[in-house]
């Protein structure tokens, strides 16, 4: 997975997607979707702020249920 030029925390969980997606949980700085179909990375920042964000970028662990869903352990 290349490294996202603003990622400077390293990588502690990682989950590959059914379409070929990576998601990569940093040790503070959320979560990155690397894409192999269209080369991209898209990072998912901390947003404490935000009810619908992440509310820490500590992401410990990254699993996806028998529905698809993916469900993140977050926090120190």
């Amino acid at each position: 997975v290349p490294c996202h030029p603003t990622a400077n925390s390293p990588v502690i969980s990682v989950l590959r997607l059914p379409d070929g997606r990576v998601l990569s949980g940093t040790q503070g700085a959320g979560i990155f979707v690397y894409d192999p179909a269209s080369r991209k990375v898209l990072h998912l920042p901390p947003d404490p702020g935000n009810p619908q964000g992440l509310a820490d970028g500590i992401i410990r662990q990254i699993v996806q249920d028998g529905s698809g869903r993916v469900w993140l352990l977050a926090g120190a």
